[in-house]
C-alpha cells in the first residue's frame, strides 16, 4: 500500500472501547489519589515480570466477503499495539464485523514502508466493504486473532462508513484493542503519578511499575530517561471485577523491588494514581 496511491483520509468510522472495555482499577481505600506512599524493600534482583496472554480459544472461521454483495469499499491501514508486537506471526487474523456481518479480513500483517516514520511498526490492511453511504452511522467490531496466544482481541465502536475513503495513513489509526483480551475480559488502562526522586531514588533505564495479583503479574511499565515523565501508563490485565492488585517498583540502580503500600481492586472506572 502506497499513500501515492491513496486519497486523503476523512474517514470517520472511530473504533473505540465498549463500555464493559473501559474498565480500570479502582483504589480500596480513600487516600489512593493523594501523596504518602512509603517505599519497602520487597526483595533484591531484578523480577521477571511478563504477562502470560497464552490462552486456548479455538482458531475462528472469518472468511472474506463476497464482493459482489456490497456496492462500496474503504480502506484501514490498522497500526499494531506494541504489548502485542511479540506475538505477531504470520496465522493472524484482523477482521471488521459490522454488526454480524464479517465485512474485512486480512492476514498476515505488514511491515512498515517508507511513508511510515516509526520503520518498527506493524499494520494490517483491511478493505472493509459496505452498502451503507456517508451519512450512515454504523456499529463496528475489530477482531484480532492471534495465533501465538490463542485467543481474541476486540474493540467495538461506532462511526460513519464513507465510502472510497482511507483511514492510518495521514493520521495514526492505532485502536486500544489489547484492551478486548478473551482471557482477561476486565483489561484498561491504569495511569500512575511517580517520581522515584521523590523517596530518595534515582531512575534508570531498566526501572519497572508492576502490577500483581496473587502471585501473578498482571501489568508492567518500564520507565526510560529519555523522554521521562512523572505519569506512567500500565494495561492491568484482570480476569473478574474485584480482583485485589499491588503496585510494586523496580529500581535499576540499586536493583531491588519495592512495595508501594498501594492496593487496587479491578472495577467499573478508570483512575489516576499518585504515589508522591
Amino acid at each position: 500500500m502506497r499513500k501515492k496511491n491513496m486519497k486523503k483520509s476523512i474517514l470517520t468510522l472511530l473504533l473505540i472501547p465498549a463500555i464493559t472495555l473501559l474498565w480500570g482499577c479502582g483504589s480500596d481505600d480513600d487516600s489512593s489519589d493523594s501523596p504518602g506512599a512509603t517505599l519497602k524493600e520487597a526483595s533484591v534482583g531484578k523480577p521477571d515480570w511478563s504477562i502470560d496472554l497464552t490462552y486456548n480459544e479455538p482458531t475462528p472461521d472469518w472468511q472474506a466477503p463476497d464482493p459482489s454483495l456490497y456496492e462500496n469499499w474503504m480502506i484501514f491501514m490498522v497500526r499494531m499495539q506494541e504489548e502485542l508486537k511479540p506475538y505477531i506471526s504470520d496465522d493472524d487474523m484482523l477482521a471488521l464485523f459490522v454488526g454480524d456481518q464479517l465485512r474485512a479480513v486480512a492476514h498476515p500483517a505488514k511491515p512498515a514502508d517508507e511513508h511510515v516514520a516509526d520503520d518498527e511498526a506493524t499494520f494490517f490492511i483491511l478493505k472493509v466493504l459496505g452498502n451503507e453511504n456517508s451519512n450512515q452511522e454504523v456499529e463496528a467490531t475489530l477482531k484480532y486473532w492471534s495465533s501465538q496466544t490463542h485467543q481474541t482481541f476486540s474493540i467495538k465502536g461506532k462511526g460513519r462508513f464513507i465510502p472510497e475513503n482511507v483511514k492510518g495513513v495521514d493520521t495514526e489509526f492505532l485502536p486500544d484493542i489489547v484492551l478486548g483480551s478473551t482471557k482477561f475480559p476486565v483489561t484498561s488502562w491504569l495511569k500512575v503519578g511517580f517520581v522515584p526522586e521523590d523517596y530518595g531514588l534515582k531512575h534508570s533505564d531498566g526501572d519497572m511499575l508492576g502490577v500483581v495479583i496473587g502471585n501473578e503479574c498482571r501489568g508492567v511499565s518500564h520507565i526510560y530517561r529519555n523522554g521521562y515523565t512523572s505519569q506512567h501508563r500500565i494495561i492491568v490485565f484482570g480476569k473478574q471485577e474485584g480482583e485485589e492488585a499491588r503496585l510494586l517498583y523496580y529500581n535499576a540502580a540499586t536493583d531491588r523491588v519495592y512495595e508501594t503500600g498501594k492496593t487496587f481492586k479491578t472495577v467499573g472506572e478508570r483512575v489516576t494514581v499518585s504515589l508522591n
